[in-house]
């Protein structure tokens, strides 16, 4: 299933599993300013309004509003593009490229694109029930990742071809996420993203040195 975020299993790969940016529906903004890529959701079969968390991919074309999303921790982080500029109520924020930015999802925001079409990740998570993080990793030298019982982790890489190394040799491609259920190892010349997710209630966003960091 599209953006159901199980994605193709490979039988000497138990424990992971790789969504293919090419597998990916697009779904045009009503607003006609972008499009957006839905990589994964929970509970499955959720839709926009009633998801626990989410992991999408935004391309923004033009200026223009997001919408509103009350009792969500949102996460975004500029993946393409030289900058993308947000005012969050009223208060501007500039973001470069792979420097996350948190903001809660009831805030009236408005995005412009001084120069030129952006492709930002969206992480969101309900507040309370679920802790998001999103980290940029070194991974020119091999770099593993272990996830805990109760964590949801994924990898991205958009930028070149990226390796997964163990527990099984595997290419992946500019924009393919890898669902990380056991610990595993990857390599990349481009920095690689790692997207932690808890459930827990009273979740606050993770730090650096919480379980399931990459070694």
């Amino acid at each position: 299933m599209r953006g159901s975020g199980l994605g193709s299993v490979p039988a000497d790969l138990p424990g992971l599993s790789i969504i293919r940016h090419s597998d990916l529906a697009v779904s045009p903004w009503a607003n006609g300013a972008g499009t957006t890529r839905q990589v994964a959701a929970e509970p499955e079969g959720s839709t926009i309004d009633s998801f626990d968390w989410r992991v999408s991919i935004a391309d923004v074309v033009r200026e223009c509003s997001f919408s509103a999303f009350p009792g969500i921790d949102r996460t975004i982080l500029l993946v393409e593009g030289r900058v993308m500029v947000l005012a969050i109520n009223g208060v501007e924020c500039r973001l470069e490229p792979l420097a996350p930015v948190r903001f809660g999802g009831e805030a009236e925001v408005t995005c412009s694109v001084p120069d030129g079409p952006t492709r930002d990740l969206n992480v969101m998570c309900r507040r309370g029930e679920w802790a998001a993080s999103v980290e940029v990793l070194d991974a020119r030298k091999p770099v593993s990742v272990a996830p805990t019982s109760k964590m949801i982790m994924f990898l991205a890489c958009f930028a070149g071809q990226w390796s997964l190394v163990e527990p099984a040799a595997h290419r992946l491609g500019p924009g393919d996420f890898l669902r990380v259920g056991c610990t595993a190892t990857v390599q990349a010349a481009e920095p690689v993203i790692l997207i932690r997710l808890a459930r827990s209630r009273g979740a606050r966003a993770f730090g650096a040195g919480d379980d399931g960091a990459a070694g």
